[in-house]
């Protein structure tokens, strides 16, 4: 816990690191690295179009004295080095753990973002110098300089916990060092400062993903804020509540006084917009109203408290309100009525008439038109002549909806019933609100209406709601109601429209390298596409023999090759999700339940995957000097788009990455995950005891691939080009597998970069690799939704779905 004397140990130093004090991820961090992602972008972007500009500032700087090179040299590798190398023995020194992964993440990530912009885009700004007539001594400059972006990285995520002469050094070496770095041509301008802004963003993800210092006021910058109220604070702890952009406190007083201070700082501000903005386009109802500054924003919590306490509703009293201390903090002091937090007692303390008068507190609010927005056990208090009190308005909001108000009743619900159970929660809310009422509020009972802090304060969350709903559509003998639509969009959605766009980006980009469409498919042989047509439709039927070996039961072959055909329509409309829906309903229809459908999917995917590396191994040890790299010529066109897709690649990677290193969300996966790899290893253990099921199960996604490769063959016929069978057996695999890794629906635009590449990489021309690319998508991909929707009400009609 945060003392107000936090310099134990430390007495301040140049490099010395100051004490950590609360780490929390801070709101600004976002708003960081949006604008670091912007420039960047934008800056490389418009290399060609301020050529003019880079170069006038570099003359500008090398027009020093020619014998100052080696200074610009030691200022840019000197400096920047050693102030990396001071920061990292600095924390080593200090056993700052958290801080030296935090340097090491940063440097990685750092390099790795500086490395992949450079092939991007190093070799392009280099030609757009060289063809502006530019004189830069025969250097060739990387875009960015991989030691500005990797050194600002790491100091810049270790600047927090530095003391403020370190600071103020680091920031020193780092323009210095960027001067130097333009001044040998290690970059030019635009390219230095994209590194500088470059490594600033990835520091602020950094913080974001880890947390970090800043932002936190200290109890003694809390204390002297405090005087200034005329408070004589005692004793000032941290409280281990924790808002967004927020800190508080809890205060002893000389008098024995024990006050709440809800202290907001700048950061603030960017944390009630990045929320409100994030609510408003995410939710039906967003809640509170948008204030932007922090005096603002205290004053209305302020004016929410007084307006609840009008209204009867038992809440903190106000102490003070206002700007206040050496940091302009704004300040919140108030003091709870003396009770004890439900999550602090026993169940038998909440009697009956202790619920009611929960309910009759929630109800003088929702009369006022007032919502509280968080009611949760741990901000309900029980006190001493067995009343409820409410504590923590910070979300409360003025003229609330009857949504909102129906919110508020869920929420309680959820944590009277995590305490007392579900029928005494139920009983309690039908004689408060009546069962006309309660009806309405059973579709607001799920998991979206609870907080992360109400979810962590009972167990099994999403089964409590769904019991809830369950026995309260029975307590008012009506049946089991829907969801509300709480969110405007769903997740999948968004992805699927992103993903959407992607793939209409990279497929533009591809047509482009044509004059026309007409060209594409101007010159065919009708009687290889036919045959490429024919071979296309193959697939389905290796595929559907491939699902029977994924489950131990006998699935019918006719109606699982239906399920094939059928799945090619509604992947195009709803992606995964609905072809996984149309397989558990299969499965269901067979007599299966839930699970063994998901693992039979699992199981498949992995069966496909070995199959794929294992084709693909076999080919390249055949056919790995027939490829060869894509002359400039030929991948002028798709070149962008390559590199746009490994681009994405590298982000997945990292997104990976961060959710692996971040415990809880780390935790999230385990938890979504885990019951699915148990059922799928329950499933395989029962494939074990049949043998013979591995036959099909991996023979029917081997000859898939190979009747695509030859479907791929066939197209390629069509245009007078040839490959060998192993070349395209890994062209056709390595582009489905780039097509499965990018969130694009179907693979759309990927796989035909992937496939164009490797076709061109092979000798094929680049006018023919595309008209037998989109030949084959056509047949593969574009048209298979026809028949899909035709197999669909096929099975519709007799009920196997």
């Amino acid at each position: 816990m945060l003392t107000a004397d936090p310099q134990a140990r430390w007495r301040p130093a140049l490099f010395e690191l100051v004490p950590v004090g609360a780490l929390r991820r801070r709101p600004t961090d976002i708003v960081r690295v949006g604008v670091a992602v912007a420039l960047v972008i934008s800056a490389a972007a418009l290399t060609d179009a301020l050529v003019d500009t880079q170069l006038w500032t570099y003359e500008a700087v090398t027009s020093l004295p020619g014998h100052l090179s080696w200074l610009f040299s030691v200022l840019y590798v000197g400096g920047l080095v050693g102030a990396v190398v001071a920061v990292a023995i600095a924390a080593l020194l200090g056993r700052r753990t958290r801080l030296v992964v935090a340097i090491v993440v940063a440097g990685l990530v750092a390099a790795a973002s500086a490395m992949g912009l450079d092939a991007g885009v190093g070799s392009a700004n280099i030609d757009a110098l060289e063809a502006a007539g530019a004189d830069i001594g025969g250097a060739q400059p990387s875009f960015p300089p991989l030691l500005v972006a990797v050194a600002v990285a790491i100091l810049a995520v270790a600047s927090p916990h530095l003391s403020r002469p370190a600071r103020q050094m680091v920031a020193l070496v780092v323009v210095l060092g960027s001067i130097g770095a333009v001044a040998i041509a290690a970059g030019l301008p635009l390219a230095v400062g994209v590194g500088v802004l470059l490594g600033w963003g990835v520091a602020a993800a950094v913080h974001l993903a880890l947390g970090s210092p800043a932002g936190t006021p200290s109890p003694t910058h809390i204390a002297s804020a405090l005087r200034d109220f005329g408070i004589e604070p005692a004793e000032v702890t941290a409280d281990h509540e924790e808002g967004w952009g927020e800190s508080r406190f809890v205060v002893r007083t000389g008098t024995g006084d024990e006050l709440r201070v809800l202290a907001i700082g700048r950061d603030a501000s960017d944390a009630q917009l990045i929320s409100r903005s994030w609510r408003l386009l995410w939710y039906r109802d967003s809640g509170t109203t948008l204030v932007l500054t922090r005096a603002q924003q205290v004053e209305r919590q302020a004016f929410l408290l007084f307006l609840a306490e009008h209204a009867g509703m038992s809440v903190p009293e106000i102490v003070a309100v206002g700007i206040a201390g050496r940091a302009d903090s704004a300040l919140l002091v108030t003091q709870e009525p003396v009770g004890q937090r439900w999550t602090d007692i026993g169940a038998h303390r909440l009697t009956d008439a202790v619920l009611d008068d929960a309910w009759r507190g929630l109800g003088s609010l929702h009369q006022a038109r007032l919502a509280h927005g968080n009611v949760l056990a741990s901000n309900l208090l029980l006190l001493p002549d067995e009343t409820v009190a409410y504590r923590d308005l910070s979300r409360a909001s003025s003229s609330a909806s009857t949504f909102r108000r129906r919110v508020d009743a869920a929420q309680l619900l959820v944590a009277t019933a995590g305490l007392v159970g579900v029928d005494r929660a139920l009983a309690a809310v039908n004689r408060a609100l009546g069962p006309e009422e309660l009806t309405a509020v059973l579709p607001m009972l799920q998991s979206s209406v609870l907080s992360r802090r109400a979810r962590a304060e009972v167990d099994q969350p999403k089964d409590l709601v769904a019991q809830l709903r369950a026995s309260g559509a029975e307590l008012t003998a009506t049946e089991v109601p829907e969801l509300a639509q709480l969110q405007r969009v769903a997740p999948a959605s968004i992805l699927m429209a992103v993903g959407a766009a992607l793939g209409v980006y990279l497929l533009i980009g591809q047509l482009s390298s044509v004059a026309s469409a007409g060209e594409v498919f101007g010159g065919a042989e009708w009687g290889w596409i036919l045959a490429a047509l024919v071979l296309s439709q193959l697939p389905q039927l290796t595929s559907a023999w491939a699902m029977t070996g994924s489950v131990a039961i006998n699935l019918p072959y006719g109606p699982t090759v239906g399920v094939q055909f059928a799945n090619n329509f509604t992947g195009l409309v709803g992606g995964t999700v609905a072809t996984t829906a149309l397989v558990v309903r299969y499965f269901q229809k067979q007599g299966q339940g839930v699970a063994v459908a998901v693992s039979s999917g699992v199981l498949n995917s992995l069966a496909a995957m070995l199959v794929q590396a294992g084709l693909v191994g076999i080919g390249l040890v055949f056919t790995a000097s027939a490829f060869e790299a894509t002359s400039s010529d030929s991948s002028s066109a798709g070149g962008s788009d390559g590199r746009f897709v490994v681009l994405a690649l590298v982000v997945a990677v990292m997104v990976v990455g961060v959710v692996l290193v971040v415990p809880r969300w780390r935790a999230r996966v385990r938890a979504a995950l885990g019951p699915q790899v148990q059922v799928a290893g329950e499933n395989l253990r029962e494939l074990a005891r049949n043998p013979h099921k591995a036959v099909p199960l991996f023979a029917g996604n081997a000859a898939s691939q190979l009747l695509f490769a030859l479907t791929l063959g066939a197209s390629l016929h069509a245009y007078d080009g040839s490959l060998p069978i192993l070349q395209l057996v890994v062209i056709n695999s390595l582009a489905s597998v780039l097509g499965g890794v990018v969130p694009v629906p179907g693979g759309l635009g990927v796989v035909e970069a992937g496939l164009i590449g490797g076709l061109t990489a092979a000798g094929v021309p680049q006018t023919t690799a595309v008209a037998a690319t989109f030949t084959h998508r056509l047949l593969t991909c574009y048209l298979p939704p026809i028949w899909g929707w035709l197999a669909l009400q096929w099975l519709r009609r007799h009920d196997y779905v």
